[in-house]
């Protein structure tokens, strides 16, 4: 990709995709196969390692190929160091402890996306059972394309699959979508349900993001492939068929399921057909589409004023004003997302609402008033610390907390404003909400 030097830090990383499949995994079950998923960890700078994501488990395989990609960003300027650890999933929860270790193997991001084809192939060590062999770990990489689309479509025969059980027995047929890499291999992206015993199944309605099953690209060579599932994973290829999305959705004929195996015999003309159905791309913005049909961001900020901030002439205090200039919690809140999305914001002009305080000697407590006397609006982030420090000094502090009366002001001046304006309403509390049942009728 292109960096371009002035877009700072950002310019230098972009997000990837890892997807991950394994073979010659151990058996570490005595009765039965292992059942295999990958967690994937990156190391911090403290030396821990912490998860990124996890993929699916699959049964019974010790040559698993995982659908589900990993997304990672990819930061050019850093060493990222990565571990894989395969293990054999032996309960439900979400917990690791408690499963066995097929094998673990680290390696640097940067070494994968510089590698051939962005594939890595690492032996697996270290697993739960001594072993002279754990397997490896297949790794491939890919820059994500920004795209939150959604492929629809349900698959279904139009003609009878192959039969692979024997004479008494149908098929289990499943679909599985492969989509090419640059160096011509194919990558398991995506897997439907088992239709058990059913030459002419209806698979269930399917909806794969068009990130997963085509990095974006609608004219991305897809292989579909049909196997009669074994519950000793010995599955049985039943055909293929090639297309792509945008061929999925201009299909007008089934598919023709073939064998290449079978394809030398004269009388062969093919191993059943498979018809799409209902297949509809489903367009869903991204943010940047919405920022260039000139979305605006509205930010309102409401302030928690009760007593039980603590005196703001106390350095204990939330609201205490240090004298150096470093920032109390409340001022940190405020700087911190005020600075992110007053970028987004065309006026810059931000309501800014107090609550849980006593305006004057006497008065009630106020549940929702303007931290300055002459209005709610104040320009930019500092005109809104310049505002909150203001009201420190007029207002006495009390309580209780109750976000009722600011929510609903706040939703009556979004209900007021242009089309095109998405509000944020951003509440700084210190403590127990006390109308939570109102809050949700609100």
């Amino acid at each position: 990709p292109r960096i371009a030097a002035d877009r700072g830090p950002a310019a230098l990383s972009e997000q990837v995709s890892i997807g991950f499949a394994a073979t010659g995994l151990p058996k570490l079950d005595s009765f039965s196969n292992t059942d295999p998923f990958v967690v994937l960890e990156e190391r911090q700078l403290d030396g821990t390692w912490v998860e990124v994501d996890r993929t699916e488990h699959l049964m019974d395989t010790q040559e698993p190929e995982f659908t589900k990609l990993i997304l990672m960003d990819y930061h050019f300027e850093l060493v990222q160091h990565c571990r894989v650890t395969i293990y054999d999933r032996d309960h439900a929860r979400a917990s690791l402890s408690g499963h066995d270790v097929c094998g673990v193997a680290e390696f640097k991001l940067a070494t994968l996306m510089c590698a051939q084809s962005q594939q890595l192939r690492l032996p697996l060590t270290g697993g739960t059972r001594a072993s002279h062999r754990d397997g490896v770990v297949i790794l491939r990489a890919e820059p994500v394309a920004n795209t939150r689309d959604v492929l629809h479509v349900t698959f279904a025969a139009a003609s009878k699959l192959a039969k692979k059980d024997g004479f008494f027995g149908k098929s289990d047929p499943y679909v599985t979508a492969n989509r090419i890499r640059e160096d011509g291999s194919w990558m398991r992206v995506w897997q439907s349900e088992v239709v058990d015993n059913n030459l002419t199944p209806q698979w269930r309605p399917a909806a794969i993001p068009l990130q997963q099953l085509a990095n974006g690209d609608v004219d991305r060579p897809l292989r579909f492939e049909v196997y009669d599932y074994d519950s000793n994973a010995s599955h049985d290829f039943m055909g293929s068929f090639e297309t792509s999305v945008r061929g999925l959705l201009d299909a007008t004929q089934p598919f023709e399921v073939i064998e290449e195996a079978k394809k030398r015999k004269k009388s062969y003309r093919n191993s059943g057909t498979i018809v799409v159905q209902n297949v509809q791309l489903e367009h869903r913005p991204v943010l940047g589409d919405y920022l260039r049909a000139g979305l605006q961001v509205n930010m309102q900020v409401a302030i928690d004023f009760t007593a039980s901030n603590g005196p703001p002439s106390t350095p204990q205090s939330l609201h205490y004003v240090d004298p150096t200039g470093s920032l109390n919690q409340y001022e940190a809140a405020i700087s911190s997302v005020g600075t992110i999305l007053q970028d987004y914001d065309h006026d810059n002009l931000f309501p800014v609402y107090g609550f849980g305080a006593r305006l004057g000697p006497g008065q009630p407590v106020s549940h929702m008033f303007s931290v300055l006397p002459e209005g709610y609006e104040v320009q930019g982030v500092a005109g809104i610390l310049d505002a909150y420090r203001a009201a420190l000094r007029r207002v006495r502090l009390a309580g209780p907390t109750l976000f009722t009366p600011l929510i609903t002001a706040a939703a009556e001046r979004a209900a007021r404003a242009p089309a095109g304006v998405y509000h944020v309403l951003l509440v700084i509390a210190d403590g127990m909400v006390e109308d939570m049942q109102s809050i949700k009728d609100a």
